[in-house]
């Protein structure tokens, strides 16, 4: 019987089907997702492809400062709420 593991950073894959490590599931926006775990706020924002430049960032009630996106955790469980600002005229 043949095994191989491929390492693709935090994935691998055994035979046909792909394992995904170090996953965590947050609220976002009140939805329910799973995720692969990322270092901090900024991290998450990135992941999600979200333009960080126009966004205020909330986890477990409370605001997060841009300036310390890097400083804060994303763990296990948070609520995470995300406000896009939209201009118009």
């Amino acid at each position: 019987m043949l095994f191989l593991i491929l390492q693709l950073g935090s994935a691998y894959s055994r035979g046909f089907e792909i394992y995904f490590m170090d996953k965590i599931t947050l609220e976002i926006n009140g939805e329910t997702r799973e995720v692969p775990a990322v270092a901090n706020a900024r991290g998450l924002l990135q992941f999600l492809g979200i333009m960080e430049e126009q966004v205020a960032l909330e986890i477990n009630r409370k605001i997060i400062r841009r300036a310390d996106w890097d400083s804060t955790p994303v763990s296990d469980g948070d609520h995470v709420e995300i406000v896009q600002f939209v201009g118009g005229g």
